[in-house]
């Protein structure tokens, strides 16, 4: 049924009468125009700018170095690289500071950032969750609070460093400050240039886009309770699910391995089930 088709389900009608949808965690088809295309991160040249083939969010991106969907300028700092990875629902924008030298140039004490927002506004909460609010009202991007890591942990060779820590890394969270579309971070000087510190460390601001049909909010796994009566600025329901959602994201999702996934992450589970699908 082309009516209900969306990015993440398809209703199909059976012949007793009756309906069949079929969701999926995460985008599986992008519109785009008056079609439909299968999800494609890769980027490419857009005009004077890069833009990823086809993905759920308007991103375009000036002239870096370009591997597959990673966008690196390098040396933004001495010794610091910016890495900006374009997912298919996800903008993973991450300061790499790559060596000790590098983590002792005052310039890292606090760094802005600008927002690329379109017609709209960005909100902050208390924690540190960002929000791109379109001129509707409508929450169109989130951010939760952004955090650092560095290259310690399990398994670490080979790992991509850039969707986050290894399981048993060094993370510590980073202050935010937003003005307008300007947010300024403050990473935390004991993780960035400690004794202990592995290099390179990584510093994340990580968006993703909002897609559920029902509620216009990004579940990305485990989030948000679809239809929930909660909103947020109830405090106490906000907390709670704060909370959640640094479990969920920093540790249950990304790091802890689970024995009935042979001994791996749900994230990297997932991964490879998408891969697969575009595969077949």
């Amino acid at each position: 049924m082309l009516s209900e088709l969306n990015e993440t389900s398809d209703t199909v009608a059976n012949p007793d009468g009756t309906f069949t949808m079929t969701r999926a965690l995460r985008p599986v088809r992008v519109k785009q125009g008056q079609g439909w295309s299968p999800p494609d991160s890769t980027l490419q040249a857009k005009g004077d700018a890069l833009a990823p083939k086809a993905v759920t969010a308007d991103v375009s991106l000036s002239a870096p170095v370009v591997t597959g969907s990673l966008a690196t300028y390098p040396e933004v700092l001495p010794g610091v690289d910016l890495k900006v990875e374009v997912d298919i629902d996800t903008v993973h924008e991450v300061v790499v500071v790559k060596t000790p030298d590098a983590a002792r140039n005052p310039a890292l004490t606090r760094f802005e950032l600008t927002i690329p927002v379109r017609n709209g506004s960005v909100q902050k909460d208390a924690d540190g969750t960002l929000h791109v609010i379109d001129p509707q009202g409508n929450e169109k991007f989130s951010a939760p609070p952004a955090l650092m890591w560095d290259s310690s942990g399990l398994d670490v060779d080979g790992r991509d460093f850039v969707h986050g820590a290894a399981p048993g890394g060094r993370t510590a969270a980073v202050g935010e400050s937003l003005s307008g579309t300007k947010l300024t971070l403050t990473p935390d000087q004991n993780l960035l240039s400690g004794k202990d510190t592995v290099y390179p460390v990584y510093v994340d601001p990580e968006w993703h886009d909002n897609y559920c049909t029902w509620c216009g909010r990004n579940h990305y796994l485990v989030e948000y309770a679809c239809g929930s009566t909660k909103t947020a600025g109830d405090s106490q329901w906000d907390n709670a699910r704060h909370e959640v959602i640094a479990f969920i994201e920093g540790f249950y999702n990304s790091v802890r391995l689970h024995s009935g996934l042979g001994y791996r992450t749900p994230m990297e589970v997932l991964d490879e089930w998408f891969a697969n699908q575009q595969v077949a």
